[in-house]
């Protein structure tokens, strides 16, 4: 009886194992420019951080990643490049919060939406 239960065990924790790897998100990607959205995109991922999404899909999503003492930064989205002589830059908003950590940072939720809004400071 103990080996039934202990088999039935390992299967059991064998299935939760393959359930939970493969978990695809479902997130979208927004630009946003001048008050109207440019660009969305949704992607299923297994990505876990939205840093490792935009290095995954630069090239679909126009980005453009520069390395900083900081981590990643985004430096253009959708072939747009801020412009730094105007006080430009890509603020990162989830769910329309922005977000108080770089993108290294942001963990990515099935079902949430990642805008990168066209800022000046």
């Amino acid at each position: 009886m103990k080996k039934i239960i202990s088999l039935l065990l390992a299967v059991m924790l064998m299935v939760t194992m393959l359930v939970g790897c493969g978990n695809k998100l479902d997130v979208t990607v927004n630009v946003l420019q001048d008050g109207k959205v440019t660009l969305e995109k949704t992607y299923k991922t297994e990505e876990q951080t939205l840093e490792k999404l935009l290095v995954e899909k630069a090239e679909d999503l126009g980005a453009t990643l520069t390395d900083s003492d900081y981590g990643k930064f985004v430096e253009g989205m959708n072939g747009y490049k801020a412009d730094a002589s105007k006080n430009e830059f890509f603020e990162v908003l989830v769910d329309d919060v922005s977000s108080q950590v770089g993108i290294a940072e942001i963990k990515l939720e099935d079902g949430k939406v990642y805008t990168f809004k066209l800022s000046k400071f």
